[in-house]
Order: C-alpha cells, then structure tokens, then sequence
C-alpha cells in the first residue's frame, strides 16, 4: 500500500529535520501543526551559532530539498541582520535561526500542542532542544 500524501508530508519533514542535526545545526525539531494552522501541516525549526553557519545550512537544505523532490515556494526570506532564515515548502515550511533569535521567538513553546515528529537528542551534540 502506497503512502498517504500525509504520510509523505511527515516523512519529508522528519528527513529535513535529521539532515539539518546531521549538518550539526543545533536542536533541530519537526512538529505537526495541521491541526494549528491553516497555512502548513509542519514546521521544521532549528538552531546555528553563527551567520555564516545560517548559510551554510540554507545552502545544504536546498540540496536536501532537491534529493526530496521538493521545491521551495520563493526564494527564502533572507536577512542577514535578522538571524531568522524561513523557507516556505507548502505544507512544510522551515526556520533556520540564529540561537539568540531562537530563544527570542520560542516558537515551540507557541506551537506547543503540535505533535513532535522528531526531536534531536540534546545529547548528541550538547545542543539545548
């Protein structure tokens, strides 16, 4: 039996999310949002320590996105200044966030009744998630 559009929804979400704790980006999350929001099914949230570290997560996230056979909407809101990279897949979007922004905005505690599809375990790389 073939997978659900759902189902694939959250398996792109859950590989997106592991990539980027691969890539070493720090606290890397993916939570179920369908039934929060009208406008994704998920967000994939995570950390880096730097501006350049950012980009070299975007850069790689697009690679990651183009094996997955998904496309990005626009090319991502990007402000250097900002620390916050958002890219809008449709029904995934991600934040890519410096950690001071991150733990500014808390957007997991926003979210906190989404169901958590993947979660790093702070252990594997000291990060706090």
């Amino acid at each position: 039996m073939e997978p659900s559009s759902e189902q694939k929804t959250e398996t792109a979400a859950r590989a997106i999310a592991e990539h980027l704790a691969e890539l070493g980006a720090r606290g890397p999350i993916a939570l179920d949002v369908s039934g929060q929001s009208s406008f994704a099914d998920y967000f994939v949230i995570a950390g880096a320590t730097s501006a350049a570290q950012l980009r070299g997560l975007q850069r790689r996230l697009y690679e990651k996105l183009d094996e997955l056979g998904i496309d990005a909407r626009q090319s991502p809101r990007r402000n250097d200044e900002s620390g916050w990279l958002l890219v809008d897949c449709d029904d995934i979007v991600i934040h890519l966030m410096l950690d001071e922004q991150r733990s500014f905005y808390e957007l997991e505690k926003l979210w906190f009744d989404a169901r958590v599809v993947y979660r790093q375990d702070p252990e594997e790389t000291g990060a706090d998630a």
